[in-house]
């Protein structure tokens, strides 16, 4: 009697494990069948922000934003005047002089873009 309860109890853990390794097994069946389908979602999403990226970078260019100074809806809008443009690599000698108009005559390495042009 005994020698047929630990036969039984051996096959009942052999079933038990056996049918959650199968089950295990199915659930990354499923996980692997689903990846494709992520992936190309992930590659769609990916051509997607690059081109958002592009339509960025053309609204953002500098001719494009001039464009629009010259239409009516953004007529209320002002450009900067020579005496607003700081130059920083000139920044000790406008500490110095106090003359910003000078300073940004001469070519210099870098100054912050209004779109008012010097020339």
């Amino acid at each position: 009697m005994l020698k047929i309860a630990q036969v039984f109890t051996c096959v009942s853990l052999f079933v038990f494990f056996l049918l959650s390794y199968l089950d295990r097994q199915n659930k990354v069946v499923e996980l692997q069948l689903k990846l494709p389908k992520i992936a190309h979602e992930i590659e769609k999403i990916s051509q997607e922000n690059q081109t958002l990226k592009r339509k960025i970078n053309d609204f953002e260019h500098p001719l494009q934003l001039m464009s629009f100074l010259k239409e009516d809806k953004y007529k209320h809008l002002s450009n900067y005047l020579d005496q607003d443009i700081v130059c920083l690599a000139r920044a000790r000698e406008l500490i110095q002089e106090e003359k910003v108009e000078d300073i940004c005559r001469v070519t210099p390495a870098i100054s912050i873009a209004t779109g008012v042009s010097n020339k």
